[in-house]
This record gives C-alpha cells, sequence and structure tokens, in this order.
C-alpha cells in the first residue's frame, strides 16, 4: 500500500473590506492573502467576484509591488494603501475609456 501526503492549499484571509469613492462612483473593495512561497503574503483586490490586481511587499527593495490584473507591469509603491490604490486606479481606468 502506498501512502499519498495530500498537500493543503491555504485559504485566503480577508484583510480589508472598504468602499472606495472617487468622483464618478463608488466601489465595494475586498483584500485578502494568501502566503506565497516567492512573495511572502501576496494581498490580492477584489471588486465583488472580479480580481483587479495584486500586490505584495518586496524583499529586494524598501516598498511594494503592485500588479493590476490589466498590466505586465509592474509598479513601485512606498506602501501598501498606495500600491491598493494604483491597483484600484488601473481598473477605473479602463473602465472609463
Amino acid at each position: 500500500m502506498t501512502s499519498t501526503k495530500l498537500k493543503t492549499q491555504q485559504l485566503p484571509v480577508v484583510v480589508d473590506i472598504f468602499t472606495y469613492k472617487d468622483s464618478k462612483l463608488e466601489l465595494e473593495i475586498e483584500l485578502d492573502s494568501v502566503p506565497d512561497g516567492n512573495f511572502g503574503y501576496l494581498y490580492r483586490v477584489w471588486n465583488k467576484d472580479r480580481l483587479l490586481g495584486t500586490y505584495y511587499e518586496s524583499f529586494t527593495e524598501d516598498g511594494w509591488k503592485a500588479q493590476p490584473i490589466n498590466s505586465i507591469k509592474l509598479i513601485f509603491c512606498s506602501s501598501a494603501e498606495e500600491a491598493q490604490t494604483k491597483v484600484i486606479e488601473s481598473y477605473l481606468d479602463d473602465l472609463l475609456i
């Protein structure tokens, strides 16, 4: 008989829920995090069931890296809050085009 070890997958942890407001609209935003072998914790930005992007704390630079879902570029940010905002604003820019 062969025993098989099942790799347990960790569930996301909700970090925050808030309303993002600008002059044109409001978005209900949910932030969650999942452990990642490369990034430590990978934070994900959601609007309902739509993933807007991700961000993580950089191990090599003093700051955070954000990646909106609609881009292959990483955006360097000085704080987690700035990274969240960059992801949300990128999504809003796509909506308004």
